[in-house]
């Protein structure tokens, strides 16, 4: 998963220090190295960094800068922590652990050569103890340790923890031959190509980096240069120029006794642009198998992160795919990477990168079953989480008494006396009745329409789909590169994948 891996995992990036020049001398004794890489040579699958951890930009082995290599562990965390909301009453079917039919069936005089791991520089520890616990099959490992940046020089982003690991990896009579990944895109690496000097410097460091610190050669797994602008025509420039440039590494690898290998993407004819972009006609796979020592096919992330949901390693598109290399690329020379980790589309915020055996503890969390797709020889299941609550606010109008203040008018009698003279006599007092209107204060009932408001809370989940390769998923990829007679099998990443696969994987040596 490397260009893609940028998705809701998240990444443990190291700090790259500047790629020192100084060979690190005793850390692997040389007579295991040449006896390692002779066994190296029939046996080892095809790592893909960038394609294998995820792809963030539909990018296999994306680099941290452009998909964000993404670690399935501390993704994996990231879901699960997650998970703890989800409730067993919104996913009523219950866990599963390790689904998966029944594994295929390897033709007769089908064998696996060997196998290989590529070593993500942020779970180094992890992974040494993968390829160290199972070295009777891991033939070579690939440190996911430097990188070419935009300038065209090397970075190192091993973090200095490559001395131990090289060391411990000897020891098991592990090759080591570091994977180098690249910056620059389609179009600046087509201009490094055509400048010269550029160029030679960059052959001259590759050159010297094979051969020291115990390394046993160098494995290019350039993904960023699939990514550029078509109407440039950068593709055409790099699918002609990049393996001459691969060429003259392998030569000066080969003068110095060591290998030299290409990771590439996969595809399935010769002109083919690719899901998220990819324009993957700058690998032409027989110029770069004739160039190389060996080819390693990333056979994995037909879905992926920015895209639908979907098995990442489907079957019968894995065949359609290691059809085609095997028409460019001599079986002895193929290697077939197979995915260990799985993705977590949500409707609900970015893709998560999860590994084999932290899917399956994903699905027991949070009880949703683990189903196996037949049909595409991978693991599934659906669950949903509790996102947050949405408020909603409904208007109604009611008819209501109400006593409001109000004024009366009355009418009051007030005696008027008044004296009326008299001719000739005494004034007469006359009292007479006089009507008078009085308002005071007073209360009264109407009737009056009132809005009333009525707010309900309504819960909001979010939809996950994962799909994931488990043991019996990566055996059944094994088998097809066993039945095929190539060179053997990569996984990516050392430390993803489920225990359980080894021992599946013994049966076809």
């Amino acid at each position: 998963m490397k260009l893609m891996l940028a998705t809701l995992a998240a990444v443990a990036l190291i700090t790259g220090v500047a790629l020192a020049g100084v060979a690190l001398a005793g850390l692997v004794n040389p007579a295991h190295r040449d006896s390692a890489e002779r066994a190296y040579t029939i046996n080892v699958p095809a790592y893909n960094p960038g394609a294998r951890r995820m792809r963030a930009n539909a990018h296999p082995h994306a680099h941290p800068s452009a998909k964000a290599h993404s670690s399935p562990g501390n993704a994996a965390d990231a879901v699960l922590a997650q998970a703890k909301t989800a409730r067993a009453v919104d996913n009523p079917k219950g866990g599963a652990q390790n689904v998966g039919g029944k594994p295929l069936t390897a033709a007769a005089g089908a064998q696996l050569n060997g196998a290989s791991e590529w070593i993500p520089y942020w779970a180094v520890n992890s992974a040494v103890a993968s390829a160290t616990q199972n070295a009777s099959q891991v033939k070579v490992a690939h440190p996911f340790w430097y990188q070419v940046d935009d300038s065209g020089k090397l970075e190192d982003q091993s973090g200095g923890q490559d001395g131990w690991a090289v060391n411990k990896l000897g020891q098991s009579h592990i090759t080591v031959i570091p994977t180098v990944t690249e910056k620059l895109g389609m179009n600046d690496f087509a201009k490094l190509l055509g400048d010269k000097k550029k160029r030679g410097a960059l052959v001259n460091q590759l050159a010297a980096l094979g051969t020291q610190r115990g390394y046993a050669g160098i494995d290019l797994d350039f993904e960023n240069i699939a990514l550029g602008d078509r109407a440039q025509h950068g593709s055409a420039a790099d699918a002609k120029g990049y393996p001459q440039f691969v060429n003259d590494l392998c030569q000066r690898l080969r003068a110095k006794g060591a290998s030299c290998e290409v990771t590439v993407i996969a595809k399935n004819n010769a002109g083919q642009v690719g899901g998220g972009g990819l324009d993957t006609r700058v690998y032409d796979y027989a110029a770069l198998a004739k160039a190389a020592d060996r080819v390693q096919l990333m056979a994995y992330d037909d879905h992926y992160p920015g895209g639908s949901a979907g098995a990442i390693a489907p079957l019968p598109w894995v065949q359609s795919v290691l059809s085609y290399a095997l028409s460019q690329v001599p079986a002895s020379k193929l290697i077939l990477g197979i995915p260990a980790y799985g993705y977590n589309w949500s409707t609900r915020g970015a893709t998560g990168t999860l590994t084999s055996p932290a899917a399956e503890q994903l699905a027991s969390q949070v009880g949703a079953k683990v189903s196996w797709d037949a049909s595409q020889a991978e693991a599934n299941f659906d669950y949903r989480t509790r996102v947050g609550t949405h408020t909603t606010t409904k208007t109604t109008t009611r008819r209501v008494k109400k006593r409001v203040k109000t004024t009366v008018k009355t009418t009051v009698k007030t005696k008027v006396t008044k004296k009326v003279k008299q001719k000739g006599k005494p004034d007469k007092t006359v009292t007479t009745v006089v009507p008078k209107t009085v308002t005071k204060p007073g209360t009264k009932v109407i009737t009056v329409t009132q809005k009333v408001q009525t707010k309900t809370n309504h819960p909001v989940f979010a939809q996950h789909t994962v799909w994931f390769d488990n043991a019996t998923a990566d055996y059944d990829r094994a088998v097809l590169a066993a039945n095929d007679h190539l060179a053997g099998v990569a996984l990516w990443a050392a430390g993803d994948e489920d225990p359980s696969f080894w021992g599946m994987l013994s049966k076809l040596h």
